[in-house]
């Protein structure tokens, strides 16, 4: 599911769905209650999974267009997500 919202917001241009492919990729690294990881990190699905995440998270948090190139800010609030907010 990272994998395709990634791919989805690419092609749509609809960044909530970065944030859905950080979302995915967080549960996969850590699911339940975040104390464990699911993927050993010998395997290769690991690095890409992390790789993901970190590209969902930057792009997500990206400034909107009117802002400078590459800035990200990370403040609280509610995101929107394509299955609800965040």
């Amino acid at each position: 599911m990272a994998e395709l919202s990634l791919f989805h917001t690419q092609q749509t241009n609809d960044r909530a769905y970065y944030l859905a492919s950080a979302v995915y990729a967080w549960s996969l690294l850590y699911p339940e209650n975040g104390s464990r990881m699911q993927i050993p990190p010998t395997d290769p699905r690991f690095r890409l999974t992390y790789d993901i995440y970190n590209q969902a998270v930057a792009q997500g948090l990206a400034a909107p267009d009117d802002a400078e190139e590459n800035e990200v800010r990370l403040k609280a609030g509610t995101y929107k997500l394509p299955f609800g907010t965040a």
